[in-house]
């Protein structure tokens, strides 16, 4: 026959080799890791909450920066365009420098040339005697010229 026991008393469960696990400990490090991941995720719903409020309280001083960067990026290409002015213009006024040289050089030679003329002219005399030139008329200069006497001999023949 069973034996049947009052169910008031408690079941004793066969001894077996394995030691008990205490599992409570484990259920409870698992709510409380529940619940800080439940409260990390609520301060992090409140930071984005706060950040979203900072970003729109921001936001025209950002569209002030951006403008600012917008004038910034123009007033650096015009200075990049007036350095790029100055620097032609001032390899121009290089050139202009070395062309306004070399004309005083030649200005200076022309001046000792001046000189040197106006101390040749002093040695001439004031006034020339050129010698009278005879007119020839229109009629004379067609007619042919008379052929000039000749005294000479070759002395081919034996004549002297």
């Amino acid at each position: 026959m069973t034996e049947h026991r009052p169910a008031s008393a408690p079941t004793r469960r066969p001894a077996s080799n394995e030691p008990r696990r205490p599992y409570h400990v484990g259920v409870l490090i698992g709510l409380s890791t529940g619940a800080y991941a439940l409260s990390l995720a609520a301060v992090t719903t409140l930071q984005v909450a706060s950040d979203q409020v900072v970003i729109a309280e921001r936001e025209p001083m950002q569209d002030a920066i951006g403008l600012l960067a917008e004038h910034h990026a123009l007033l650096e290409a015009r200075l990049e365009a007036a350095r790029h002015g100055y620097q032609e213009a001032s390899g121009g006024y290089d050139d202009l420098a070395d062309r306004l040289l070399a004309v005083h050089e030649r200005i200076e030679r022309l001046g000792k040339a001046v000189i040197t003329i106006e101390d040749s002219t002093i040695a001439l005399p004031g006034s020339l005697d050129l010698p009278k030139v005879r007119r020839i008329t229109a009629a004379q200069v067609t007619s042919a010229p008379p052929a000039p006497p000749i005294h000479a001999t070759t002395g081919a023949s034996g004549k002297k």
